[in-house]
């Protein structure tokens, strides 16, 4: 088993004899995302990865597409998926389409949903700025509290389930499981002009 599969972690919903679904999420996201989307859909197999840098996967570098391709064909390969409907959001869609693009075999639909593409690089410089700020609560009514206003009209049933899966206390403050250095890289690799 490759390295790198082994470092992604992967969370796994719906029917393991259905078509296979690889999930990529946004940055900052986690695989467990999908968890809703695989509730209305359960006759497939979703496998939501938390990217490089997110979630419980490790955080080390590099954090660039081309090493999110790799490790998604190293997920889809422990898992003996020969290939795999594809569906990315955001970030993880312009994650999706690289890997259609250099592994097309092993891609056999691709759906992109508000794929980050060839953003402005002025808006992709100020939203990593912004991304570099301490994002840490004292408590967790503090980060949920955080989170429902950020994430105004979403149903609290969906930011509870935000709270429990990607909220972490490290030391004494409590901040989201992704990495800052591999979301600003993120943000700088959205800017790359569209494919």
């Amino acid at each position: 088993m490759s390295e790198k599969a082994r470092r992604l972690h992967v969370h796994t919903f719906g029917s393991p004899a259905g078509i296979p679904v690889l999930a990529l999420h946004g940055v900052t996201g986690h695989g467990a995302r999908w968890q809703s989307l695989a509730d209305a859909l359960p006759e497939l197999r979703w496998i939501g990865v938390d990217l490089r840098g997110h979630g419980r996967s490790s955080w080390s570098p590099p954090w660039g597409i081309e090493q999110h391709v790799a490790d998604a064909l190293a997920v889809l390969d422990r898992l003996k998926i020969e290939d795999a409907a594809v569906i990315g959001h955001s970030y993880g869609g312009a994650i999706a389409v690289h890997l259609a693009r250099a592994a097309p075999d092993r891609v056999e639909r691709l759906v992109l949903l508000d794929p980050a593409i060839g953003l402005d690089p002025d808006d992709m410089l100020e939203t990593a700025e912004e991304t570099r700020t301490d994002e840490s609560y004292p408590d967790v009514e503090s980060a949920r509290a955080d989170k429902a206003q950020r994430w105004a009209g979403i149903a609290e049933d969906l930011v509870e389930a935000e709270v429990a899966a990607h909220l972490a206390h490290l030391g004494d403050r409590w901040e989201w499981r992704y990495c800052r250095s591999a979301a600003v890289a993120a943000w700088s690799e959205m800017a790359r002009p569209a494919l």
